[in-house]
């Protein structure tokens, strides 16, 4: 499909439950988390290395990323709406 990106991952030779994956992430690097096309004003949850992350666009137009937790409800940022005032 147009604009998406794959990811293969390589399969786990000592594991023992069949059908597990390891992947090894560097963190220091930069990785792609979706289109540019998919990033607009309103939160997009993704995952990313096992961590749950929402990406959206600022009042400027600038890509930003969070971790997708609100430190003071426990609720998940991509569940609300990003505002000018932010």
């Amino acid at each position: 499909m147009a604009g998406e990106l794959h990811w293969m991952a390589l399969a786990d030779a000592d594991s023992s439950p069949a059908g597990r994956w390891s992947v090894a992430f560097p963190e220091a690097w930069w990785y792609p988390a979706c289109t540019s096309s998919d990033l607009r004003r309103r939160p997009h949850a993704i995952t990313l290395m096992d961590l749950p992350l929402v990406l959206f666009r600022d009042a400027t137009g600038t890509a930003r990323a969070l971790v997708d937790r609100c430190p003071h409800r426990n609720v998940p940022l991509s569940r609300g709406r990003v505002q000018a005032a932010g």
